[in-house]
């Protein structure tokens, strides 16, 4: 096929590193272009014929290209794209700044500052349009190969004419396409060439419209303003809205998962369940060795302990004492339980146990204090290892 020579307009770049000179103009730094593939589809090319998305591969060589990078040197910036070049006979009209000769390629981008005089430009890219869109006329190759990084393309862009850099409200890309979101991976798309007259009437005004700059009645442009600023804080309410709505969710999705977690950790296990159920068996089995009527039902572990103790020594033995106190003294009241039973004799044909080793205050017989039960359990527990 015939290679093909295209106008095109990149999109949505952004403007990063704004300073104010003493004068009030606006110095800005951009990333301009990319080196890597672009994917269109065929109609964006204007390629007869061809149908589906096209894989167009970008060179560094043809961004720093010594003629490209030329055209690219105090080339016009404007407020939106221009219906049509800029040109010596329309720079006057549309023209709000101009680019530097300072360029760089760094990390496979070209960056290139500029400087922004027109007082509503300088306005509106503090207020928050600040995106740029170059355009650019380029030399299309019908050649078929892969990249240096092994991405296959189609076509390939060389002979590459900067004529333009515009700042645009937003990318054709649409919602997505704001600063920050990958800017710099963005694709192109043809420039309209009008075919409205050279001259302009003076009723009429630039406005942008997205990325393309429209001339309107300069009576109406207050409005057109007015309602672009509306519907600019109508989608940024949107967002907000909907990202309150997102977090919200998430919020209650994470008190359910909370929930979840707590009653799972506080679920017993198959194994942990027999234990409690072979531990509550033997509590219950002691404490009738005590007061073989109790009534356990609902009764928790360390009730149980208390109700049997106070069969054995009065309520008042127990009363006021800490958990392990009960524990221990239920632990020496079985364990005499379980004495007295063995030492159990037949005298007269009757059985006679002897009585639980218990003096008048409520203490282990041959006992003064607290600390000699502690040394009684502690002695068992040596005995027994």
């Amino acid at each position: 096929m015939t290679d093909k020579t295209v106008r095109l307009l990149d999109r949505g770049v952004e403007i990063s590193g704004t300073r104010e000179t003493a004068d009030g103009y606006l110095i800005a730094d951009a990333v301009i272009a990319r080196s890597g593939i672009y994917v269109y589809e065929a109609e964006e090319l204007g390629l007869d014929g061809w149908a589906g998305p096209v894989r167009v591969y970008k060179p560094e060589s043809s961004l720093t290209d010594e003629a490209a990078m030329r055209t690219l040197s105090h080339a016009p910036v404007t407020f939106g794209h221009p219906t049509k070049d800029v040109s010596p006979e329309t720079w006057r009209e549309v023209a709000v700044g101009e680019t530097s000769t300072d360029m760089k390629w760094e990390n496979g981008r070209l960056r290139v500052p500029l400087i922004i005089k027109d007082a509503k430009a300088i306005r509106a890219i503090k207020d928050g349009t600040r995106e740029l869109s170059p355009g650019y006329m380029t030399l299309l190759r019908f050649e078929e190969g892969v990249t240096p990084g092994g991405e296959p393309y189609e076509l390939i862009q060389q002979s590459i004419e900067f004529n333009h850099v515009a700042v645009v409200d937003y990318a054709r890309g649409g919602h997505e396409c704001r600063i920050g979101d990958r800017a710099d991976q963005w694709g192109v798309s043809p420039i309209i060439q009008s075919k409205q007259e050279d001259n302009m009437p003076d009723a009429l005004k630039s406005v942008a419209l997205g990325d393309v700059a429209v001339q309107i009645a300069a009576s109406d442009a207050a409005s057109v303003e007015a309602f672009k600023a509306a519907e600019k804080k109508r989608f940024a309410d949107q967002e907000t809205a909907h990202k309150a709505a997102l977090d919200a969710k998430d919020a209650e999705l994470a008190k359910k998962d909370a929930e979840i977690k707590q009653l799972k950790d506080a679920a017993l296990d198959d194994a942990a369940l027999d234990k409690r159920v072979q531990e509550r068996a033997a509590l219950l089995d002691n404490a009738r060795k005590l007061d073989p009527q109790i009534k356990t039902a609902g009764l928790s572990d360390g009730d149980i302990r208390k109700t049997a103790l106070a069969k054995v020594l009065g309520d008042a033995a127990i009363a006021d004492k800490d958990d392990a106190y009960v524990n221990a003294m239920f632990d020496i009241q079985v364990d005499q339980a379980k004495d007295s039973k063995t030492a159990s004799k037949t005298v007269g044909g009757r059985a006679e146990t002897p009585a639980l080793l218990v003096d008048q205050n409520h203490k282990p017989a041959g006992t003064t204090t607290w600390d000699s039960i502690r040394a009684k359990r502690s002695g068992k527990k040596k005995d027994a290892a």
